[in-house]
């Protein structure tokens, strides 16, 4: 785990400020329960992305002031470490500091399984009525049985079993080489491939996937039209002439972005790969908003440097959002 010290110097540059009722002040990390802080290696590798950033933008970051960027993270220790970190990466002169904004799980559009959008409801109503998760439960059931008996949070609450949970403990291990009991091993592609399933299958219903994204998206158009001057009256007011915004949150927040830009075609269990699909550790989504000489607007995004919506112009980039 990083040390007490590390901590500290990240939060005294970027300190975390919660924004509640138009009013700001600065608060502690979350507590996140279940889920605990980033380790030295999450640390790193955030910074390394942001030192890759950086790198990537370096023309558009000649001059770059910190009041040139805004920063957001949901209300979780790792997230905000996450943007801790990624900032040191970015903006490399340790006289720079930057606020990290929060938001309450109401108004906090990086976060819409905790916003209270009905989001949660409609992913239960989907599982009661789609018989293809009655169908991917019973025949997981006995790798059910053996992660309830081997994973320790599972073992102390047994009652809080969850798919994703699985996956997390899967991935976490793998990322710090950490052995699994053998049971555990032989269960991992199946389990994996499984929680991927289950949300590509949530995300890839309408309404579903408007909800997930639906808040985040309509951000983007803020930006997007306060930066081409089209509209200023609904941009949040933080977020005015900033040449980077700098969201940190999930990758349940990532992936139905991902989903609606057409990146998986094809989500059926069979055929259907974890590893392709669900973003790793440290991934970066850039959205790129540029302008030529006409001031005709343009989109790209990225995944991790790889171009995965292609240069287009913006017109053709509005079903997000529409």
């Amino acid at each position: 785990m990083p040390s007490k010290r590390k901590l500290e110097t990240l939060k005294k540059r970027f300190p975390i400020i919660r924004k509640n009722n138009h009013t700001e002040e600065e608060t502690e990390s979350s507590s996140g329960y279940p889920f605990g802080h980033l380790t030295s290696l999450g640390l790193s590798q955030l910074y390394e992305k942001g030192v890759q950033t950086r790198k990537r933008y370096e023309n558009e970051m000649i001059d770059l002031k910190p009041e040139d960027v805004y920063a957001q993270s949901t209300n979780f220790n790792r997230t905000q470490q996450s943007c801790q970190s990624f900032l040191e990466g970015f903006l490399p002169h340790s006289y720079y500091s930057l606020s990290i904004h929060i938001y309450q799980a109401k108004d906090d559009f990086l976060n819409a399984w905790d916003s209270g959008n009905g989001l949660q409801e409609k992913v239960a109503h989907l599982q009661q009525f789609d018989k293809e998760f009655e169908r991917q439960e019973g025949e997981h059931q006995e790798i059910r049985n053996s992660l309830c008996a081997h994973l320790p949070y599972f073992r102390e609450y047994p009652g809080k079993f969850l798919w994703v949970y699985s996956g997390d403990y899967y991935v976490c291990n793998e990322s710090h080489d950490h052995s699994l009991h053998d049971d555990l091993t032989l269960h991992r592609d199946r389990v994996l491939n499984l929680v991927a399933w289950r949300y590509l299958r949530w995300y890839n219903n309408d309404e579903i996937g408007k909800l997930a994204i639906g808040d985040f998206a309509d951000n983007i158009r803020k930006i997007f039209d306060h930066t081409s001057k089209q509209d200023i009256t609904e941009c949040p007011p933080e977020i005015l002439n900033k040449r980077f915004s700098i969201f940190s949150a999930h990758d349940v927040t990532l992936l139905p972005f991902m989903v609606a830009l057409g990146a998986f075609k094809n989500h059926e269990a069979e055929v259907l790969e974890f590893d392709k699909v669900w973003p790793e550790y440290g991934t970066i989504i850039s959205i790129e908003h540029l302008a030529d000489d006409k001031d005709e607007r343009f989109v790209r995004v990225l995944r991790n440097e790889e171009e995965i919506f292609p240069l287009t112009h913006i017109e053709n980039f509005k079903f997000i959002w529409e």
